[in-house]
């Protein structure tokens, strides 16, 4: 069987409840660097979070290495942590707006605001801008059937 990015789509197994969760999981991070083809919600979102609780556990955990062991002296450790963990992002926010029919080249809109936001000191506005995008395009169902960035990726079998 094919990993199907969905759980609703996957066959009854009597496996683990949080299987379809860590082979999603895998299957993303697999396919980070990649920016083509399309990602369902769930794939998107399980990544997401997955992602951003790995990253915070390794920016701890570097925050007190560099501390204890290092005196201080290797702060941009965590910032290679976080361009890294932002670049790994854009490819799965790429497939999932390609998933709802429109380029992964819209992600432009959610971030001039946020660097905009940084340039003038007034994140919240940006912030807040790139939250109601996420809302509106990121939780908007996957179109069923084949677009131009690829098939469905429900219908993988």
């Amino acid at each position: 069987m094919e990993f199907k990015p969905d759980p609703l789509e996957q066959e009854k197994s009597g496996d683990s409840f949080l299987k379809p969760f860590f082979k999603s999981y895998l299957f993303s991070l697999r396919h980070a660097y990649d920016f083509t083809g399309r990602a369902t919600r769930f794939e998107y979102w399980v990544y997401v979070i997955l992602l951003w609780a790995t990253k915070w556990l390794l920016f701890i955990g570097l925050t007190i290495a560099i501390d204890t062991i290092f005196d201080g002296e290797l702060t941009i450790l965590p910032f290679i942590l976080n361009v890294l963990v932002a670049v790994m992002t854009l490819g799965i926010h790429a497939r999932r707006l390609q998933d709802i029919g429109i380029s992964g080249l819209w992600q432009v809109f959610y971030i001039i605001p946020l660097v905009a936001g940084w340039i003038f000191l007034n994140p919240s506005i940006a912030g807040g801008f790139t939250f109601a995008f996420t809302c509106i395009f990121l939780f908007w169902p996957g179109e069923k059937e084949e677009n131009r960035f690829g098939i469905d990726p429900r219908d993988m079998s």
